[in-house]
């Protein structure tokens, strides 16, 4: 999917799948490059003038021509979103907001001088027949 001005956002993936000659026309590369924007010069609502786009992780951002990309995965979606930490040498898990997988437990209660009702225990105790004894007559 073509680059719009909407993608050109720090974090988004996209593949260098074209380049422009000098005299205007549109060539498809022999090898796509995939990358990751790492920096947007301009106003992101009006206009962008230049991309940096970063492909290895040793080599410094190359500015690229936005009608030169493609985009890959938006800059919101989990995958750019870790691959720029990745890239920009962060963690991943940080900033990250984890749910408690353990229902809140019930504090205990310490009642040393007996001053509330314990509960019932949950245990049926069996009733008292008395010393009866059943007789079978055959």
């Amino acid at each position: 999917m073509a680059l719009s001005l909407l993608d050109m956002k720090k974090g988004t993936i996209v593949d260098h799948a074209h380049e422009e000659r000098e005299d205007g026309v549109m060539l498809t590369r022999p090898i796509r490059r995939r990358g990751i924007i790492v920096k947007v010069v301009g106003n992101g609502h009006d206009g962008v003038e230049k991309l940096y786009v970063k492909f290895k992780p040793d080599q410094e951002a190359e500015e690229v021509k936005a009608k030169e990309l493609n985009r890959v995965y938006p800059a919101t979606s989990r995958v750019a979103q870790r691959a720029l930490r990745r890239v920009l040498g962060q963690h991943e898990l940080v900033g990250a907001e984890f749910q408690e997988r353990v229902a809140p437990v019930k504090p205990r209660l310490q009642d040393s001088m007996e001053l509330t009702k314990k509960k019932a225990s949950a245990l049926v105790e069996p009733e008292d027949d008395g010393d009866e004894e059943e007789t079978y007559t055959t």
